[in-house]
């Protein structure tokens, strides 16, 4: 899903002077082709028209939001989860209600304030009553204000939420921040990413995709998690993504840091644990610095096969592909 195109939302003050001006264009230009001596119906085409334009300003932009921001409980788990971190999810609901609510008050007004001119005799009954439609439209949409604030703020959290394919098969890259996670997406992948060399460099997921065969293949970068209880947002995102995206996971080890090293075991054997029906391959980071004994003795003495070359990985990574492939065939098949 792509949150890029959930549009901006402005404050009331806006959508109302909008809708105002929209309505003064559309006044002015039957004004000046309307051929009509009687003012007590000139008056109400005119104001007719006016509350046309206000309620058609109003659908437009109010639908706007109603269809491009995303319906909470139509979402992916992943995506559910993704938001509860950013996002306070009964105050969205609500905020998503009140669009919808003044949109239709509005719409109800002005075709009901349309029938009631019909009825009337003197063009100051006509302007009294667009007196008080205005004065009502402005009401409702202020009414709101504090609504618009906060979807607009949801905007802003959720834009940079990744795009994930259901078509594709999802590998997810995790381990302890600054091991190398956004270094191998960047070489398995092709993709621009930030790379520096300091924790929680990566702040969301990030993604680049693969080609193997007919696959296709979206690897996601997750952010470095700490492998504690109570995890930040950052931390979150790895998990949720390990959780509910996840096909396949590399865990990568990093031996330059030994002091970190036992902390690292721990991570890995808890998402071994937690992820039992998912494979899991173990890359080793930055092999370039490290001393080729301290390799050997890490195998020695923890029994994990991992891959160091970048090719074999690669190689790996498709033959799980091939294997979870087969499986979903079976699955499907059964």
């Amino acid at each position: 899903m792509n949150f890029e195109s959930v549009p901006k939302v402005e404050n009331s003050e806006f959508y109302i002077d909008q809708a105002f001006r929209r309505a003064k264009t559309r006044y002015d230009l039957i004004k000046k082709t309307l051929k009509l001596n009687d003012p007590l119906k000139k008056e109400y085409i005119l104001n007719k028209e006016r509350f046309i334009k206000i309620k058609d300003s109003i659908n437009k932009d109010f639908d706007r939001i109603l269809e491009r921001f995303p319906f909470y409980d139509k979402l992916s788990d992943f995506y559910k989860e993704l938001f509860k971190c950013y996002v306070d999810i009964k105050k969205y609901k609500k905020a998503l209600a009140s669009v919808k609510w003044a949109k239709e008050k509005i719409e109800e007004l002005c075709m009901n304030a349309i029938k009631e001119m019909k009825g009337m005799q003197t063009v100051k009954q006509l302007r009294t009553k667009r007196k008080a439609v205005y004065g009502r439209v402005v009401s409702f949409v202020n009414r709101i204000e504090d609504n618009l604030k906060y979807l607009e703020f949801v905007r802003t959290q959720i834009r940079e939420f990744p795009d994930i394919k259901d078509d594709r098969f999802k590998v997810v890259i995790t381990g302890f921040p600054n091991v190398g996670k956004s270094t191998l997406l960047r070489k398995l992948t092709g993709s621009k990413v930030e790379v520096n060399n300091y924790a929680f460099t990566t702040k969301q997921l990030l993604t680049g995709n693969l080609k193997y065969r007919l696959f296709k293949i979206q690897v996601i970068d997750a952010p470095g998690t700490l492998n504690r209880e109570k995890l930040n947002n950052i931390e979150k995102q790895a998990e949720i993504a390990i959780k509910h995206a996840a096909e396949l996971i590399i865990y990568i080890f990093d031996l330059t840091e030994p002091y970190l090293l036992k902390k690292q075991l721990e991570l890995y054997q808890r998402i071994k644990k937690e992820n039992s029906k998912k494979p899991i391959i173990v890359y080793l980071s930055k092999t370039d610095i490290i001393d080729k004994k301290a390799i050997k003795e890490f195998k020695a003495k923890y029994k994990i096969d991992f891959f160091t070359d970048l090719e074999a990985l690669k190689k790996e990574i498709f033959k799980t592909i091939d294997s979870l492939s087969k499986k979903r065939k079976e699955e499907i098949i059964s």
